[in-house]
């Protein structure tokens, strides 16, 4: 396996021992560092085998139909929010106690334009943090009868949504 098609976080095997665990970059000698139940394993290339998650096969099964979008192509572009404050608010005009009603607000207008303009994905950027945030926008999404599935990309930090019509 090459090193450069591994990314932080791909879920791996070790081939020796059939230990699975995640890659979490390379020490300074080269060999690679994978997180074995907590533990830092030191391994080469030749001792890994990475895992495709079960999400990448079910993404690779579904199937849209190619269509003419019935708008404009500019707004086809709008593809991901991200719902970090300093990006919504950048001059902090509204209060730390209302951020996160704030937050959602702009990410229920985000979705609803999505599902208007039929997009089949898009990508809400929510960052880690405690999860609140998270949580609220994967409860928001079940309120839309066009949420078909959502995956957590970006280790976590964010939530690809997909839709059906």
């Amino acid at each position: 396996m090459k090193i450069s098609d591994l990314w932080i976080g791909d879920r791996v095997q070790l081939l020796h021992s059939k230990r699975i665990g995640t890659y979490e970059g390379t020490n300074n000698t080269g060999k690679l560092r994978i997180k074995v139940e907590g533990k830092i394993i030191l391994t080469n290339s030749q001792n890994i085998k990475l895992i495709q998650d079960e999400y990448d096969n079910l993404i690779e099964e579904l199937e849209f139909p190619e269509q003419k979008p019935p708008y404009k192509e500019s707004t086809t572009k709008l593809s991901s929010i991200d719902l970090h404050m300093e990006f919504l608010d950048p001059e902090m005009r509204v209060p730390a106690i209302r951020a996160l009603d704030f937050q959602i607000e702009k990410c229920k207008a985000f979705i609803e334009a999505a599902i208007q303009h039929k997009k089949h994905s898009i990508t809400i950027i929510h960052g880690k943090g405690t999860g609140t945030l998270k949580s609220a926008v994967n409860h928001l999404l079940l309120d839309y009868s066009e949420f078909y599935l959502k995956l957590e990309v970006h280790n976590g930090g964010a939530t690809e949504v997909w839709f059906s019509y």
